[in-house]
């Protein structure tokens, strides 16, 4: 900007507020810059007297700590796209293995090993919940206490994650002996309940409410439309 610019500018402000009335009101207002860090950090100032803290040194101090700031935003966003690359990996991998498996009788061995071996988990299950005509045919279903306790948390198909009790635990993973935390999705054809997949931990804090359930969904959607699982009967 030229001084003539610079000079009109002036004589703009001038006429629209005397500099002494903005001078006076600071004066008044000490506090004015303290909840508006975002207008210190854009304003022209000059250095301070010895010993007092200047408002450029301010400044210094509040880019600094943005920088701070952003570096730790930066370093959460890297964890995290670290963290979601390994689950996508992992769920890669469990899905070639799962289309690799030549008959519904293997699904579940195949799903428990595949995810084992991707994945740090304490406990993974493949519950087949149908009844009747409705059971895939070559799958094994889950006992009656089991379907009893699970098929109610499931009647919305919808996926869950979170803490479970004694009892629900138990129903998912067989060797778990009190209440855990466990992440779920219900393996859902043409509206009609088939099972459930879940992964858990004997921490009741491991898997929360707050937790996204992606990736497990995406499982029991492959799983469903497993070629192994075309021959079933009607329901």
């Amino acid at each position: 900007m030229t001084s003539d610019n610079t000079a009109a500018d002036e004589t703009t402000l001038s006429k629209e507020l005397d500099p002494s009335l903005v001078e006076q009101y600071l004066r008044d207002h000490p506090n004015f810059f303290k909840h508006r860090l975002d207008l210190v950090a854009e304003l022209e100032l000059p250095h301070g007297e010895p010993g007092a803290v200047s408002l450029v040194e301010r400044q210094v101090s509040l880019l600094r700590e943005r920088n701070i700031e952003m570096r730790g935003r930066l370093g959460d966003m890297t964890t995290r796209a670290h963290h979601n690359d390994a689950l996508f990996g992992g769920t890669r991998a469990v899905v070639l293995a799962l289309l690799d498996t030549p008959n519904a009788a293997e699904i579940t061995a195949a799903f428990t090993k595949s995810v084992k071996a991707h994945f740090e988990i304490e406990h993974c299950c493949l519950l087949w919940l149908a009844e009747g005509d409705a059971l895939p045919i070559g799958c094994t279903q889950a006992k009656q206490d089991t379907r009893d306790i699970l098929t109610p948390i499931l009647k919305r198909h919808q996926p869950l994650s979170g803490t479970f009790r004694n009892d629900e635990m138990r129903a998912l993973f067989s060797a778990v002996k009190g209440e855990g935390s466990a992440a779920l999705a219900p393996l859902v054809r043409d509206e009609q309940l088939l099972g459930v997949i879940a992964v858990g931990s004997n921490d009741a804090t491991r898997y929360r409410s707050s937790d996204g359930t992606l990736f497990i969904e995406h499982l029991a959607e492959v799983i469903v439309r497993l070629p192994a699982l075309a021959n079933t009967h009607k329901p």
